[in-house]
């Protein structure tokens, strides 16, 4: 029989290695998991351990095995008591056995693993029972392997090796659930499985260093104690300014010893430029070094730090109970002082569910059972990690309860009123009891039932604890805003913009001023059409009636962009990123920039509206009115192209089709655009949208009489015809051709064959400079902000 090319038999070594197809056989991988059991000297028949299969009806229910470390056997009502499996199961561990359980899949073609059952099955009353199964008895698994893994074992590798102990000669791949399979097949699975799962475990070492050395980490360095900040706050200065930074961890508590990690957290706030013109995604807020890589640090921007404290996030607020002067802080600015004498408002409930999550979590419960069952008298690191992780849920209930009895009401209060504080002296109770249990001087099973019972107490307090005192929100917002924000954002340059829209290669300056005091834009609200309404301290940018545009489709008759104020967007809830009603959609400024630094096309669309669709105009978005040509790429003219067969009931992909049916098709499309240029030539001439200097014609608005009008532009359109510019490109196999003429300036497939003939071809999205909209949203904001 061949195992990946390794012959087995009944008498051969139980070396087996398993390589992946073409892969060299380079010799034995050492064991790194529970070692597979031995087999005895027989090779037929039941030895000093016994093998079952374990049958699962799905990856599924292996994967959540795998988590639980449970499994149920069958109750087969047409078997006698002696024959159920969970008493095959008792009777082998009575007899001194060890009962390995082999994981198969219905249906699926390898192994998945194996486990032993540590105890017997509580078998329950049968005479009043009546489920199919019985309930669930804890496994613990010793090698676990799965369908996506690299390196496996399939039933091809075993189809020839007969089970011993079937009485009809069946091979072990072909064993039904909770069938007893011979010793030497059973532990001859048992080593391959384990090979494969050590290959797995190096392949997967081998490629996740491979992607940690092309990672560029924020911050790493070989340093050690002291001289480790010096780097990372260099480091935390050349992204923003630095608000705060201390130890996490055991060494902000005052528990550390010789082995103790150093982990670090700070909060630092980006420029504003950073947070309002991060395009085309948002900045990431939260910075985290990877895996396995030293130290481990925690970077937080103000937003995010302050949104964490407002939900109650325990290691944030816990950062304000370090006094100042204490060996845990590091580095302390003005901007946290002024927070500082507010920290008692963070005493919340939430806090106490964050504090009760981390101890009935992932890393709580759920892993000490499984660290429980996977101790070993061979292992003493085993044991390390055990007592670590009691160690680290009793600080978890110790700081909840210091929680409890500072801000908690008198009925609640677990002990007389202290106030809360992260610091356990040295020659406190608290202190020598956590010593204790991280060095494993109590009994296991002692703190096993101190941990529920506290943790018990502690959540009906938390059920009982429904005032949550004064809502911190809106003094984190005015700290974020008024104390981290504004201060900068007023010291921004007002000056500089963008490149001009003649120019591909120079750059050039405009210089900006501010808006005229008697320059007056309606309202959203005195438009009687529109039933939409702006945030309070907003300006209406823009505004067209997508009914007499081409290419702009919104489910909504008019279409437009606000600007929220600046603070506003500043805040920890800016204003809503689009405002849409029945017969309105309104972006806000950062959000369309996003959306045409991203190649959609209705952003693309809507600044190509003609003129006598536009409604509202403003000096502000004429800057980018006369930039639109910028933003036109391949993809958003693909995009258009796709969107408008869509609307007609065409299919977007077409099939492939002989050289002569292309070419007829081609010319099908030239007789479409020809057409379609047409008749907007015989319908109201467009007119050139204007400068920033030149207003925009509101004769179409429908605003209230008090709203005063905006004066009609002067400048049209050349209506000459002479130059007429044809442009195929290619969108998904599919020939397009757009026909472009001077007298419909304003449209966007026109302005795509104008840069198509000057530059050669359209630019890729990816191509595209976003500098210009970068600094027009961080010129919009500061001049906001100064005009209010």
């Amino acid at each position: 029989m061949q195992v990946n090319g390794v012959s087995l038999g009944c008498s051969e070594s139980l070396t087996v290695l398993i390589q992946p197809t073409g892969a060299p056989s380079n010799g034995t991988v050492a064991h790194d998991v529970t070692p597979p059991p031995c087999a005895c000297s027989a090779t037929v028949g039941r030895g000093e351990r016994r093998f079952f299969a374990m049958k699962f009806s799905s990856e599924g229910n292996v994967l959540q095995s795998f988590r639980d470390s449970q499994y149920a056997t069958p109750l087969r009502k047409s078997r006698e008591l002696d024959q159920q499996p969970h008493r095959i199961f008792n009777a082998a561990i009575d007899s001194g056995n060890e009962v390995v359980l082999i994981a198969c899949v219905t249906g699926c073609k390898q192994f998945f693993g194996y486990a032993v059952m540590p105890s017997k099955i509580v078998e329950p009353d049968l005479s009043s029972y009546q489920g199919k199964w019985l309930p669930p008895f804890t496994l613990k698994w010793c090698c676990k392997l799965t369908t996506a893994y690299k390196f496996s074992v399939n039933y091809s590798d075993f189809d020839s090796r007969i089970n011993a102990l079937d009485k009809w000669g069946h091979p072990v791949t072909l064993t039904q659930n909770c069938q007893e399979i011979d010793t030497a097949s059973g532990a001859l699975l048992c080593e391959a499985m384990d090979n494969a799962a050590s290959q797995q475990k190096l392949f997967e070492t081998a490629k996740r260093q491979e992607e940690e050395s092309q990672i560029e980490h924020f911050y790493k360095t070989n340093a050690s104690g002291s001289h480790l900040w010096d780097g990372f706050l260099e480091r935390l200065t050349a992204v923003g300014k630095t608000i705060f930074a201390c130890h996490v961890g055991s060494r902000a508590y005052n528990l550390q010893v010789e082995t103790s990690d150093i982990d670090l957290m700070a909060v630092v706030a980006f420029p504003v430029k950073v947070i309002v013109g991060s395009l085309p995604e948002p900045v990431k807020l939260v910075m985290k070094n990877s895996d396995n890589i030293k130290p481990d640090y925690t970077v937080n921007e103000a937003l995010a730090f302050s949104n964490l404290i407002i939900a109650g996030d325990s290691r944030c607020i816990e950062m304000f109970f370090h006094d100042p002067g204490s060996e845990a802080v590091v580095y302390c600015s003005e901007e946290w002082c002024k927070l500082l004498p507010h920290r008692d408002l963070f005493l919340t409930p939430k806090m106490l569910e964050k504090y009760l999550h981390e101890v009935d979590g992932i890393k709580g419960f759920k892993k000490l059972n499984t660290l429980t069952l996977s101790v070993s008298e061979a292992d003493p690191d085993s044991k390390v990690k055990l007592y670590k992780l009691l160690y680290i849920l009793h600080r978890h209930l110790l700081l909840a309860k210091r929680l409890v009895n500072a801000a908690a009401p008198d009925s609640l209060k677990m002990g007389p009123k202290t106030p809360f504080s992260v610091f356990f002296r040295a020659d406190s109770e608290e202190y020598n009891f956590l010593q204790k249990v991280r060095h494993g001087s109590i009994p296991f099973q002692e703190l096993s039932q101190m941990l529920r019972d506290e943790f018990t107490r502690l959540t009906n307090i938390h059920k009982t604890w429904t005032d949550c005192g004064t809502d911190p929100t809106p003094l984190v917002n005015e700290w974020l805003v008024n104390v981290v924000r504004i201060p900068e954002i007023q010291l921004a340059p007002t000056t500089q913009f963008v490149q001009s829209p003649e120019q591909t290669t120079a750059r050039t300056t405009v210089t900006l001023s501010t808006p005229s005091s008697q320059e007056q834009v309606p309202h959203l609200e005195d438009i009687s059409a529109i039933n939409a309404t702006l945030p309070s301290g907003s300006k209406l940018l823009y505004l067209v009636n997508t009914q007499l545009t081409q290419y702009l489709v919104c489910g909504t008759k008019y279409a437009g962009v606000y600007a929220a104020s600046t603070k506003s967007q500043l805040s920890i809830h800016p204003s809503p990123e689009c405002i849409k009603s029945s017969s309105a959609t309104i972006y806000e400024a950062e959000r369309l920039c996003q959306l045409l630094a991203t190649a959609n096309p209705n952003a693309v669309a809507l600044l190509f509206a003609r003129s006598s669709a536009i409604l509202v105009t403003s000096m502000e978005f004429d800057l980018i009115l006369s930039r639109r040509e910028h933003f036109v790429s391949k993809e958003v003219v693909d995009r258009i192209h796709q969107q408008t067969m869509q609307q007609q009931g065409r299919p977007v992909h077409k099939p492939r089709f002989g050289q002569h049916q292309q070419q007829q098709q081609k010319q099908n499309q030239v007789q479409k655009y020809t057409h379609q240029m047409s008749q907007l030539n015989t319908s109201e001439p467009e007119k050139i949208l204007p400068t920033p200097n030149s207003p925009v014609s509101s004769s179409a608005t429908t605003s209230s009489p008090s709203s005063p009008s905006i004066p009609a532009s002067t400048t049209t359109a050349s209506t000459s015809t002479d130059s007429v510019t044809t442009v195929a490109t290619r969108a998904d196999g599919i020939a397009e051709t757009v026909q472009s003429t001077t007298a419909n300036d304003g449209e966007l497939l026109q302005c795509a064959a104008r840069v198509t003939s000057t530059t050669g071809k359209l630019p890729l999205t990816k191509d595209i400079d976003l500098a210009p909209l970068t600094e027009w949203l961080l010129w919009l904001r500061v001049t906001l902000c100064t005009a209010s």
